[in-house]
């Protein structure tokens, strides 16, 4: 009973929204995933009733995707400062429910989840409304990418680390450890207060001359790829401080330690936030 009674109240919702915005409804259409590098056309579709007005859409992209039009219906196509925006003047195209187009180029280097969202803006009754529209979230990852799901190959899962760390701060800390098998690094990564359901970003860059293989990953999409190593979590794990590794081996003997820089890359306030992973011994020297 209490559940036809939450679904009344939901219809209820949408009803008096509807009502509101006379009607009026955009829908965005957009592929779930995309990769580096490749292109995507991006529907939408407007349900306007009988409104006979100018209009405008408007969308904003992050740095790093460009966008081109591909079917607007006499709507005037502009991409500046990362923003698309389509204008129809004087009014919009005749027919009740309409769809537009687009592409939206993603370039080499991006990664991680693309929100898109937008608002379309028009004249009803001689005043000035806008109607946002619902968010559609694509994800970008490499067609190389894998899950790390082998329970087999995690090793040191709870290693022990030292006491004295600022668990107040957000840190990502690096330890190099050689063994008879070649080199293993450790990641250490506090988030501190940080929402998690927010994504998340691990990237190394090493030197040529070695392969990279995941040995623990906390459930991240692990990549190696151009000497870059990458950890991408859609979600950050629960535990507010936890361990990632891998492990690298030289293609060519050595027995030096190769210089490794990093950085942890994460959301805050609705913002991208970078830390530089530091060197820093912090496992427990009787677990290793």
């Amino acid at each position: 009973m209490i559940k036809y009674f939450i679904l009344l109240i939901n219809f209820i919702g949408f009803l008096l929204v509807d009502l509101f915005m006379g009607g009026i409804t955009a829908t965005i259409n957009a592929p779930d995933e995309a990769a580096p590098g490749s292109s995507f056309t991006v529907e939408i579709t407007f349900n306007i009733s009988d409104l006979k007005s100018i209009g405008r859409f408007k969308q904003d992209l992050p740095i790093g995707y460009t966008a081109t039009p591909v079917n607007t219906l006499n709507g005037t196509f502009i991409f500046k400062d990362q923003i698309i925006k389509i204008v129809w003047n004087p009014t919009l195209p005749p027919d009740s429910i309409f769809t537009i187009s687009y592409d939206i180029l993603v370039d080499q280097t991006a990664e991680g989840p693309l929100v898109l969202g937008g608002s379309f803006t028009y004249v009803d009754n001689k005043e000035l409304k806008t109607l946002n529209l619902l968010n559609k979230t694509i994800i970008i990852r490499s067609k190389g990418a894998i899950v790390n799901n082998d329970q087999n190959n995690q090793q040191n899962i709870n290693n022990t680390v030292i006491q004295n760390l600022p668990t107040d701060q957000i840190f990502c800390y690096r330890q190099i450890v050689r063994d008879l098998d070649g080199i293993t690094v450790h990641i250490l990564v506090n988030t501190a207060g940080l929402s998690k359901d927010k994504f998340g970003k691990v990237q190394e860059k090493i030197l040529s001359g070695y392969t990279a293989t995941n040995i623990e990953s906390k459930d991240a999409i692990f990549s190696f790829k151009d000497n870059n190593i990458k950890f991408l979590w859609m979600t950050l794990p629960s535990e507010s401080m936890f361990q990632i590794s891998y492990k690298l081996t030289a293609t060519t003997p050595t027995s030096e330690i190769p210089d490794i820089s990093g950085t942890f890359s994460y959301v805050e306030n609705e913002g991208t936030k970078i830390r530089t992973i530091e060197n820093r011994e912090f496992l427990d020297n009787n677990m290793l």
